[in-house]
Formats: structure tokens, sequence, C-alpha cells
């Protein structure tokens, strides 16, 4: 799982993404957390760069489930079931969350 402009900093393992790290989207959003065989996998943080974070823990590059569903301030849009990053390249959800 790369995207063209993206970076990763952390653990590696046959090559790929593997333990902990930072992987950043050309889009400057961040994931920081656990990864596994080249995807996110565990516990992880989606960073916004408008500030807003999506916590969740991931299986295979899926989320699996929200950390932290209460949000403060006003929702736009409430992610239900499981999203892709891809889904989260083809979307703009760095303006759906509000700063939690």
């Amino acid at each position: 799982m790369e995207f063209i402009g993206s970076s990763y900093e952390g653990e590696y393992k046959y090559g790929r993404m593997h333990g902990k790290g930072r992987y950043t989207f050309p889009t400057e959003t961040q994931y920081v957390g656990e990864t596994k065989d080249g995807m996110f996998h565990g516990k992880g943080v989606l960073y916004f760069p408008n500030g807003s974070k999506y916590e969740a823990t991931w299986q295979n590059g899926i989320t699996e489930q929200v950390s932290n569903p209460a949000c403060v301030g006003t929702i736009v849009m409430v992610m239900t079931g499981a999203f892709t990053l891809k889904d989260v390249m083809d979307s703009n959800l760095q303006v759906s969350f509000p700063v939690m």
C-alpha cells in the first residue's frame, strides 16, 4: 500500500511496513499506529491537516472498531461500517470529522 508522494517512517519486515510507524499521504493526512504486511493493522489514528483525527482499530487496512465515536462539536458526516484507505484518499474526510 503506497501512494505516489507518500512517505513512511517506522518498522519494516521483508521490505514492507510492519510494526509501529507513521505513514504520510500526499494530502498530508497522517496515519500513526500499527502496521502488518504493508497495511494498517491494529490500533492507529488518522490525523488530518485541519487538526481533526480518526482513531480506530484496523484489520488488513480496513477499520474494524472506532475508538472514540463521541465527538465534540458538530458532526458533518458519520462513518458507519468499514472503509478502506482508498476511501480516505478518494473522499475529503479531513473536513468530515470535527476536532475530538
